[in-house]
């Protein structure tokens, strides 16, 4: 009972952690789709985990975790790189990268005997399966984000509404843009663990949305939209016991509708505040 209800609530709490902190900088950056790209792309590093452990091309286990990790990092490096110099438009770069990443895994996925269970886990989410290993893992990295943003609040406050100002004044703009990216890679490794590589995007922007648009500052709208992803993710793993099915497909649907209660009320606060103006 214990693995079985406790461990996915603290886990969906340290989720929670990682999408109000994350989710909120991604949209307010308008950096939804390098989410789309580097979650994707994960599935290459975890599809050459499983290849060299079924098949010890590399004389010793791979942790897929530690896998997805180091590749989402290094991709996000990689974008972040070639969009702060400027030499390839957006669009083509997190497209490149998104279908390569993709391919890679799917590549290491076909040459690896038998059906890979574990790696299907990854895809769509299995939250209702965890583990407390899991749970210590996306403990960690949650602190890990957290502590980052305590630290370097002002610079990445900075490159998230000015960051040409931050590079007239001196400021370290390159740095600033990779940590957030970074910090960005390693929450979609962690939230990977609750909905998986395919609804990773949702979770994180969806909560955000909620949050930014009943017109709150940033720090009330981290706080707000944890607290929906963390609701919406109580529910999806309810739903998900009492119809025997996956918590990742019921937690996307329980944001949209809190998305949707969030455009109507400030729609109705703003026809409100009219009337009465």
């Amino acid at each position: 009972m214990l693995e079985f209800v406790v461990v996915p609530l603290l886990l969906t709490f340290a989720a929670a952690i990682v999408c109000g902190i994350i989710g909120v900088l991604t949209v307010v950056r308008s950096n939804t789709y390098v989410v789309g790209a580097v979650s994707h792309t994960i599935l290459a590093g975890l599809g050459f985990a499983q290849f060299s452990n079924v098949t010890n091309f590399i004389p010793f286990y791979i942790s897929p975790d530690a896998a997805a990790l180091v590749t989402a990092v290094c991709v996000a490096i990689v974008i972040s790189a070639l969009q702060f110099n400027g030499r390839v438009k957006q669009d083509s770069t997190l497209s490149a990268v998104w279908a390569v990443g993709m391919a890679i895994g799917l590549f290491f996925l076909t040459i690896t005997p038998g059906y890979q269970t574990d790696l299907m886990r990854y895809m769509f989410g299995s939250i209702a399966t965890t583990t407390i290993d899991d749970f210590y893992f996306v403990l960690i990295l949650a602190i890990v984000i957290l502590l980052s943003c305590c630290f370097f609040w002002r610079g990445i406050l900075a490159s998230c509404f000015n960051t040409n100002l931050l590079r007239l004044n001196g400021g370290k703009a390159f740095f600033f843009e990779l940590l957030i990216s970074i910090l960005s890679a390693v929450a979609i490794v962690a939230l990977v663990k609750a909905v998986g590589i395919v609804l990773v995007i949702a979770l994180i922007t969806l909560p955000s949305i909620a949050a930014l648009g009943l017109g709150l500052r940033l720090i009330p709208a981290m706080l707000v939209a944890g607290f929906f992803a963390f609701l919406s993710s109580v529910v999806g793993l309810f739903v998900s016991v009492y119809f025997d099915i996956e918590a990742a497909a019921p937690t996307v649907v329980v944001l949209a509708i809190i998305v949707g209660l969030s455009c109507l009320t400030r729609l109705l606060k703003k026809r409100f505040s009219s009337k009465i103006s």
